[in-house]
């Protein structure tokens, strides 16, 4: 019975091990997505995340983990909504270039 528990208590170790290690890969991925996507606003991100990343060891308890939750989604949500203005803002820039005349772009030296 005692080997059964040790057996079962050792392969949950193992489990946290395996998730805790997978979600801070997950981490590191999707900020260095973030920078590849959207560099203005990726940058934060990854600093962010890569925090977090770092908070998370095999002492993590489920309060951490319950916390490091809610940090990661609204870090995800403020690049998102920085991300979303910064190409907004180029495709702004891009329209109004369109708009101009072919006379006035004559006149734009390089």
């Amino acid at each position: 019975m005692i080997s059964l528990r040790k057996a079962m208590e050792s392969h949950g170790q193992e489990a946290f091990e395996a998730t805790l290690s997978s979600y801070r890969a997950a981490l590191v991925s999707m900020g260095e997505s973030a920078v590849r996507a959207c560099p203005l606003a990726g940058e934060d991100l990854q600093a962010s995340l890569l925090s977090l990343h770092e908070k998370l060891t095999l002492n993590a308890g489920p309060t951490q983990m319950a916390e490091t939750s809610r940090q990661l989604e609204k870090h995800l949500h403020d690049w998102s909504e920085r991300a979303a203005a910064a190409y907004e803002a180029k495709a702004e820039d891009t329209f109004c270039f369109r708009q101009r005349s072919p006379a006035s772009l004559v006149s734009i030296s390089f």
